[in-house]
């Protein structure tokens, strides 16, 4: 069956280690969509922080964010599933006390942290550095740090796509998973990871590929048309839900051996653009 639908991780996917795009990438994804092929994103990062990397101009049929937990199109929302607000203010009360970093993510409006944690996130960055940590991971978070992050006194009671989490000892991030764990079983969430440092809790209803078939749906679309790609666990739902999952090269290979195929090339060597290149057969375009 032809290929009608592609949905596509970023970090580690679609963006390089420096969080970007190559233009001849871009215009390839723009070539698809005149074909005929919907094009979706498919990330943890809000549509805050996908507007960061990519520029608004660049069109997309739809992008879900916050792994599922925001479905819009370029004038709608299809879907919006916050964390129960009673959920957030326990669960990074048990941030703090692991000594994590975290930020909370409202669905349109910046990231915010509690103003007397900038300190100890300081520390945490400046002076326990751990070299386990990714060179990409720790400049992704603390460029965060520095410059994202809302500082409050209290948090506002709004609406909360997601929680994220960071430390540069993945160790450390291991327990705190444990206690999540726990947590969860008196409390409905979803956790999930994009790297062994950090973690990433949702709505407990929602998954890329929940809001992946809020598109199937809207497009009259089928999983047996669609094409994923991805590198990390959060994938795995739509890696599932599609006919074809492809893994970049660059992904572990617990999640390789989940995929239909492997790109023969990394994030840093445009290896979904090759991809789709050596395989425009699938797509049906010249």
């Amino acid at each position: 069956m032809k290929i009608r639908a592609i949905g596509l991780d970023m970090d580690g996917t679609l963006l390089n280690s420096n969080n970007r795009v190559d233009k001849t990438g871009l215009e390839l994804l723009e070539q698809l969509r005149e074909n005929g092929v919907y094009v979706f994103l498919s990330t943890g990062r809000t549509k805050l922080e996908i507007h960061d990397v990519i520029h608004e101009n660049f069109l997309v049929d739809g992008m879900i964010t916050s792994n599922g937990a925001g479905c819009y199109t370029k004038d709608s929302t299809l879907l919006e599933a916050p964390i129960k607000f009673s959920q957030v203010e326990k669960i990074i009360s048990v941030a703090r006390e692991h000594g994590m970093y975290y930020e909370v993510h409202p669905f349109l409006e910046e990231r915010m942290a509690y103003r007397e944690d900038l300190l100890i996130f300081r520390k945490l960055f400046y002076n326990e550095y751990n070299f386990s940590t990714s060179k990409h991971w720790l400049n992704f978070f603390r460029t965060a740090f520095e410059t994202k992050v809302r500082w409050v006194d209290t948090l506002p009671n709004i609406p909360i796509a997601k929680l994220l989490f960071f430390h540069t000892d993945k160790n450390k991030i291991k327990d705190f998973r444990k206690k999540l764990k726990q947590l969860k079983e008196d409390n409905n969430f979803s956790i999930s990871s994009s790297s062994e440092h950090n973690v990433e809790i949702v709505n407990e209803h929602v998954t890329k590929a929940t809001g992946l078939k809020q598109f199937l749906k809207k497009f009259q679309l089928t999983p047996d048309e669609l094409i994923v790609f991805g590198d990390s666990e959060n994938d795995l739902p739509m890696f599932n839900l599609a006919k074809h999952a492809v893994a970049m090269k660059n992904a572990s290979e617990h999640i390789k051996e989940q995929a239909d195929d492997v790109t023969d090339y990394t994030n840093d060597e445009h290896g979904v653009f090759r991809y789709i290149k050596d395989n425009k057969n699938i797509f049906h375009f010249e």
